[in-house]
C-alpha cells in the first residue's frame, strides 16, 4: 500500500508537522487578534518571542541535527510540542494563566530546532534533483498551511480549549507517521556524531560561498520586512481598517497560503522555470505589492494582493532554498539549515517587535511605504556589493 510506502510516510509527517505549526500559528494570531484585543505593541512582542528562539540558536538548532541525528531530535522534541500543548490544557486554552509570552517563546524553540531536522532530506546530488525535491516540500509545506487553514474557516469549534485538542491531534499524526517512517526503513536510530540526514546524500565539502552569503543577506532582509508584514501588519491593518476579525484574519492567511501553493505546483511540473538568478525580480515584484496595498480602501482589493503576494512568494522560496542547501557540506548540513532559517526568523523578531512600536505612532500607508523603500535600498546594497566583487548571485 502506498500509504505504508517510507517516502510517502515521511511526506505524511512532513505535511502534518507543518500543519499543526500552521494550526498553532493562526490561532494564536486570532487569539491575541480578536478574543484579547491586544495592542500592536503587545501582538509585534508576542510575535517576536515566538520568533526570538531562530536567533538565539541560529547554528546551535541545526548542529544538534549535525550530531545527534535529525530523527533522534524530531522524535524528542516533536513529543515536547505535544507535551507543551497538553500542559496548556490544564489552563482550559488560557494563555494568560501561564504566560503568553513564555508560551510563544517555547513554541518557538521547538519549532527552530524541529524544523532544520526535517528538512535533510531535500540534498541531491544535482541542483535539478535538489530544486525537484525542494519544490515538492515546499508545495506540501504551503499545502498542508493552506488546508488547515480552510479547516478552521469550516470548522464549528468556537472556544480554545478544543482548538488545542485539534492542534495535539495534527502533530500526533505528524510524530507517529515519523516512527512508522524509522520502522520502515529496519534501522535503528543512530546517535552517533554525523549521522545526519533521512536519505543519505553525497558529500560535498564546501564551505558557504558569496553566493551562499547573499541569499542569508536576502533572508534578514525579508525577515525584517515582508514577515513582520504579514503576521503583525496585514491582521491589524483588517482588525481597524476593515473591521474584520477572527474568520476574516483566518481567511487573510488562507489566500496567501492558497497563492504560495498554486505556484509552487506549477513550478513542480516545470523545474526548469525556477532560474536562480532571477529570485530578486520576483522579490521586487512583491515590493511592488507593498507599495500597492495602502492606495484602496476595499477590502477585495487587499484580499487579492495578499493572494498575490503569496503567489509570488512561492516562486522565489524555493529558488533561494534550493540554490542555498544543493552544495554544503554534508558534515555541517543541519548547521546552515538552520543558519538560512535564523536569518530569516531571527531578524523577524526584530522586526516584529519594531514594526509593534511603529504601528502605535505611525499611520499604515507611511509603514508600508517605509517596508517597500527598505527592501529596495536592501537589493540595491546587495547589487552594488555582487558588482564591486564580482559576486555571482545564485
Amino acid at each position: 500500500m502506498k500509504l505504508f510506502n517510507m517516502k510517502k510516510q515521511y511526506e505524511i509527517s512532513y505535511f502534518f508537522w507543518h500543519a499543526g505549526e500552521s494550526f498553532q500559528g493562526v490561532l494564536l494570531i486570532w487569539y491575541m487578534t480578536s478574543y484579547l484585543n491586544l495592542g500592536p505593541e503587545e501582538i509585534g512582542l508576542c510575535q517576536s518571542l515566538r520568533l526570538l528562539p531562530y536567533f538565539i540558536f541560529i547554528t546551535m538548532a541545526g548542529k544538534f541535527s549535525d550530531v545527534y541525528g535529525p530523527q533522534r531530535i524530531y522524535i524528542v522534541f516533536c513529543a515536547l510540542y505535544i507535551i507543551l500543548l497538553i500542559f496548556y490544557l490544564s489552563f482550559n486554552g488560557n494563555y494568560y494563566s501561564f504566560s503568553l509570552e513564555v508560551y510563544c517563546f517555547l513554541i518557538g524553540t521547538i519549532s527552530s530546532i524541529v524544523n532544520p531536522a526535517l528538512d535533510s532530506s531535500m540534498t541531491q546530488n544535482t541542483i535539478s534533483q535538489t530544486k525537484g525535491k525542494v519544490t515538492k516540500f515546499h508545495f506540501l509545506y504551503h499545502f498542508s498551511k493552506m488546508t488547515i487553514i480552510f479547516s478552521n474557516l469550516c470548522s464549528c469549534l468556537d472556544s480554545v480549549k478544543e482548538w488545542f485538542y485539534v492542534n495535539i491531534f495534527i502533530v500526533l499524526v505528524s510524530y507517529f507517521s515519523f516512527l512508522l517512517h524509522l520502522i520502515q526503513r529496519k534501522k535503528s536510530i543512530n546517535f552517533s556524531k554525523n549521522k545526519s540526514g533521512l536519505i543519505p546524500v553525497s558529500q560535498r565539502n564546501i564551505n558557504l560561498k558569496n553566493s551562499h552569503k547573499s541569499i542569508l543577506y536576502i533572508q534578514i532582509l525579508l525577515g525584517l520586512t515582508f514577515l513582520p508584514i504579514g503576521t503583525v501588519l496585514w491582521p491589524i491593518v483588517l482588525r481597524d481598517k476593515f473591521g474584520t476579525e477572527g474568520s476574516g484574519i483566518v481567511f487573510l492567511f488562507f489566500l496567501f497560503y492558497l497563492g504560495n501553493a498554486t505556484s509552487t505546483f506549477l513550478a513542480s511540473k516545470n523545474i526548469s522555470i525556477l532560474n536562480n538568478k532571477h529570485y530578486t525580480f520576483f522579490i521586487i515584484i512583491n515590493t511592488i505589492n507593498v507599495f500597492l496595498t495602502p492606495l484602496f480602501d476595499s477590502i477585495i482589493y487587499f484580499y487579492t494582493l495578499v493572494f498575490c503576494f503569496g503567489f509570488v512568494s512561492g516562486i522565489y522560496g524555493p529558488m533561494m532554498y534550493s540554490s542555498y542547501i544543493h552544495n554544503l557540506s554534508n558534515d555541517y548540513k543541519h548547521k546552515y539549515i538552520s543558519l538560512y532559517y535564523g536569518c530569516f526568523l531571527g531578524s523577524a523578531t526584530l522586526g516584529c517587535y519594531i514594526l509593534g512600536i511603529l504601528l502605535e505612532n505611525v499611520i499604515y500607508n507611511s509603514i508600508f511605504y517605509f517596508l517597500g523603500s527598505l527592501v529596495l535600498l536592501g537589493l540595491l546594497v546587495l547589487f552594488i556589493y555582487n558588482r564591486r566583487y564580482q559576486t555571482v548571485v545564485m
